[in-house]
């Protein structure tokens, strides 16, 4: 660890897809989209975005479900310059076209000067933490991914995982050797200010194992924050640059956070949010105005409160799941999209005939049974190249 004096200040943003309408608009002017906040990155030591994408050019998707996303070679001279130096790659859609994504990503990224970590080659240096020293200070940032189509094996490039127990072992392996360590995550309900039970859980772990700080990415609204053990724990930096032309409600919106830390303090950790909208119609990203930051404060203030007591949390997670219920048992147990039925099971109880009895237990158990889930998981996998062998 760092004897002498300094400081080091560090910015971290949430998901950045510089596509859609956007493309034109960075390739007019790229500081304009940044706004303000290229003004945030320059001024930090390092500047931290998720991005959300592979870049890519001509490459065959892989077989997954969900959309597959790219974005082009110019993307990375887009970030460099607007003063961004961390490209996280542990995200849901870096493998959208397999080692060919990850391999030119990593390249883009290299050429034009900007570290990556969260992915790699195969699993090991997927999982390989970032040291950054600057001012006789090291941090360490490790990126992890919750596990859906871009997890790298020890035969495959790929993100690295949410493996608690290997996160638990780095931070250990790197509390002796940095001043500070900083854990992202990409992970979270979609659309979703809370996490889910699982994650507030998770968090929380690697927070008493010996993280300083923790920040989730993923869920594309700006999400909820709080203090566990002395150190924050952020839920959902919201989309930092990322176009919809339908957007959910909370998609143009999202948060800065940057840290300052000093030597001299060890035990401190200031930190400062910077909320911002995002969207093509206003140029790319605005710093919310004296009023409209007023009232984002307020908001997250009020979703602060919930995620800290465990009777309100629960509430609004279970109402949460009673709004996805319909279309979660569907998923479950009809194999195919039926135009309609919806509608149908209005007035037909279709969900009552189909997750009845011991089918409904049934499934419960293989999900949550820690060994049947192996199974399944691993029969589905198998079954899922065979379809891709076909």
């Amino acid at each position: 660890m760092s004897q002498s004096g300094g400081s080091l200040s560090i910015c971290f943003c949430g998901d950045f897809v510089p596509a859609g309408d956007y493309a034109a608009l960075l390739d007019a002017d790229p500081m304009r989209v940044f706004g303000e906040l290229s003004e945030i990155a320059r001024e930090s030591d390092f500047a931290f975005l998720n991005l959300e994408a592979p870049v890519v050019g001509a490459a065959d998707p892989i077989a997954k479900s969900g959309p597959h996303m790219r974005v082009g070679s110019g993307s990375t001279a887009f970030i460099r310059k607007s003063g961004f130096n961390i490209a996280g790659l542990a995200n849901n859609h870096i493998r959208d076209f397999g080692n060919d994504g990850i391999a030119s990503t990593l390249a883009a990224c290299r050429s034009a000067g900007i570290h990556t970590v969260g992915a790699g080659e195969d699993l090991v240096s997927a999982q390989t933490p970032l040291i950054l020293r600057r001012n006789s200070l090291t941090i360490a940032l490790v990126a992890v991914s919750e596990r859906e189509f871009s997890i790298a094996t020890s035969e495959r490039s790929g993100a690295a995982p949410l493996e608690v127990i290997d996160i638990a072992r780095q931070i250990e392996e790197l509390r002796g050797t940095c001043d500070f360590i900083f854990l992202t995550v990409h992970g979270g309900v979609e659309y979703l200010a809370q996490p889910s039970p699982s994650l507030r859980k998770t968090c929380r772990f690697l927070v008493e194992q010996g993280a300083d700080a923790i920040l989730c990415h993923h869920s594309h609204v700006p999400g909820a924050w709080e203090v566990h053990k002395g150190a924050p724990i952020f839920y959902s930096l919201g989309n930092m640059l990322f176009d919809n032309p339908a957007p959910p409600a909370g998609w143009n919106y999202g948060y800065a956070v940057r840290f300052r830390v000093d030597i001299a303090e060890v035990d401190r950790l200031d930190w400062e949010i910077f909320p911002f909208e995002q969207r093509p119609s206003l140029g790319g990203i605005r710093l919310l105005n004296t009023d409209r930051r007023t009232r984002f404060f307020e908001e997250m203030e009020r979703q602060n409160c919930i995620v800290g007591d465990d009777a309100e949390y629960g509430r609004v997670w279970n109402a949460y799941c009673a709004t996805r219920k319909s279309e979660m048992l569907f998923s479950q147990y009809v194999p195919f999209r039926i135009p309609g039925l919806g509608l149908l099971s209005s007035k037909v109880p279709l969900l009552d005939i189909l997750s009845s009895g011991k089918r409904i237990h049934g499934r419960l158990n293989t999900i949550r049974c820690d060994s049947l889930r192996d199974v399944l998981v691993e029969v589905l996998e198998q079954r899922a190249s065979d379809d891709i062998g076909r």
